[in-house]
């Protein structure tokens, strides 16, 4: 099928994306992962449903397959010798028990989640045509079909649009960029190791997750 690329900027005052390997806190993962960025395309033209499984099968079906390539960059300020990333802040919150075997025992759970300070992200997509089309219509027109978010209670729309050339050309530009075993990154070109990320979903619905650092690039 014909594909189009489509560059993105997004901002958010605050996201958070909880590593659900931890029960009582909840730091939060200091990029946003591939899969959230599938989810937040599906949001806004308006593919999904109530089902957390199906809704993935949805996603992996109506998104994640009509992406050829999806790269993710944040811009930094730097110095000689400091590189200012993302400011983070923790609150404690309490976490209501929906599971009645836990409800018998606790109601509630003190959690404490971490949040990130100042979101600013582009976005560089290959997809099909008519994904293209429909995104940038929604986009520029500010009308989604479903209420778009990125780890937090904040209405991404109004804060998100089509990336202006020249305002990405002025800033340093550092990339998430996930290792395979064809994938050779030198060691001294990692900025920061970010671990393993869900990076979509496989057609039953399952998180694929892989392994993703920061490198700085001039290519966008």
């Amino acid at each position: 099928m014909p594909e189009s690329i489509l560059t993105l900027k997004i901002t958010s005052n605050t996201f958070s994306y909880r590593n659900p390997l931890f029960l009582t806190s909840a730091p939060s993962i200091l990029v946003v992962p591939p899969s959230a960025i599938y989810g937040l395309f599906a949001a806004i033209i308006g593919k999904g449903c109530n089902d957390v499984l199906e809704n993935r099968k949805i996603i992996k079906r109506e998104i994640q397959d009509k992406i050829s390539s999806l790269r993710m960059f944040y811009p930094f300020s730097s110095s000689e010798d400091n590189i200012k990333f993302m400011k983070v802040a923790s609150f404690g919150i309490i976490r209501f028990n929906a599971d009645k075997e836990k409800w018998s025992k606790s109601w509630a759970t003190p959690m404490t989640y971490t949040y990130v300070l100042g979101l600013k992200m582009f976005v560089k997509l290959e997809c099909t045509s008519e994904l293209a089309t429909e995104l940038k219509k929604r986009i520029e027109s500010k009308e989604s079909v479903f209420t778009p978010y990125l780890g937090s209670s904040e209405n991404l729309l109004r804060e998100i649009s089509i990336a202006n050339s020249d305002e990405i050309k002025s800033h340093n530009i550092f990339e998430m960029r996930e290792i395979s075993t064809v994938d050779k990154i030198e060691e001294s070109e990692i900025i920061l190791n970010l671990g393993y990320l869900p990076a979509g979903y496989d057609n039953e619905g399952n998180w694929i997750k892989k392994r993703y650092v920061l490198i700085k690039t001039k290519q966008f």
